[in-house]
C-alpha cells in the first residue's frame, strides 16, 4: 500500500511540476516570415484599390466641371478662369478657392486654360481637355514619373491607368506621362 501511494504521489508530482510547452523560436520566426510575405503581396494591391477608388470619384467631378466650362464658353466666347464664375456648385461638397475646388484630404480639382483636372497626392491625375483646346474632348490618365518614398508609386499609377484602358502613353510633358482614355 505504501508503494502504491508513493507511485500515485510521484505521478501527481510529475504531472504538476512539468513545465508548460511553448512555441520554439524557429516556429515563431516562420510565422513572422509568412506574415511578412503576405503583407508584401497585399500592400501594393491595397494601395492600387485605394487609388482606383479615388480616381473613380474624380471622374464625375471633372466631367461636371468640364460641362460647366463648355456652357460658360457658349455664353461668353471664352472659358472661365474661376470656378466661382461657373453656374455650378462643386459636386460632392468641395470647397471652392478661385480656379480650384478642394476635396481635402483626398484630392483637389482645378480649371486650366485648356482642361479641367483632379489630382491626388498618391493617385496621379485625371484630366479632361475642353472642346476648344489642342486635344478636343480628350480624357487622360496622367502619371507623375517621380518615385515616391516606397518606390512602387510610378508602377502603381501606370497600373491604375492601364486598369481604365489607358495602356499606351500618348505623350509626355516633363515628368508627366499622358495616357489617353477610351
Amino acid at each position: 500500500m505504501k508503494n502504491v501511494s508513493k507511485g500515485i504521489l510521484k505521478s501527481l508530482k510529475d504531472k504538476f511540476t512539468k513545465t508548460a510547452q511553448g512555441f520554439t523560436l524557429v516556429e515563431l520566426l516562420v510565422v513572422v516570415l509568412i506574415i511578412g510575405i503576405l503583407s508584401a503581396v497585399a500592400l501594393p494591391q491595397y494601395r492600387l484599390a485605394v487609388m482606383k477608388a479615388r480616381f473613380a470619384s474624380m471622374m464625375p467631378i471633372v466631367t461636371a466641371l468640364a460641362q460647366a466650362q463648355e456652357v460658360y464658353y457658349l455664353e461668353n466666347g471664352e472659358y472661365a478662369d474661376s470656378i466661382e464664375n461657373l453656374s455650378i456648385e462643386p459636386p460632392g461638397g468641395g470647397v471652392i478657392s478661385g480656379a480650384s475646388v478642394s476635396y481635402y484630404p483626398k484630392f483637389s480639382c482645378r480649371l486650366m486654360a485648356q482642361n479641367v483636372y483632379c489630382s491626388g497626392d498618391d493617385t496621379g491625375y485625371y484630366s479632361q481637355y475642353l472642346h476648344h483646346s489642342s486635344y478636343p474632348d480628350q480624357r487622360f490618365c496622367v502619371v507623375y514619373n517621380v518615385a515616391d518614398g516606397i518606390g512602387e508609386g510610378i508602377k502603381l499609377r501606370k497600373k491604375l491607368c492601364a486598369s481604365y484602358g489607358s495602356a499606351t502613353k500618348t505623350f509626355s510633358s516633363g515628368e508627366w506621362d499622358f495616357y489617353a482614355m477610351p
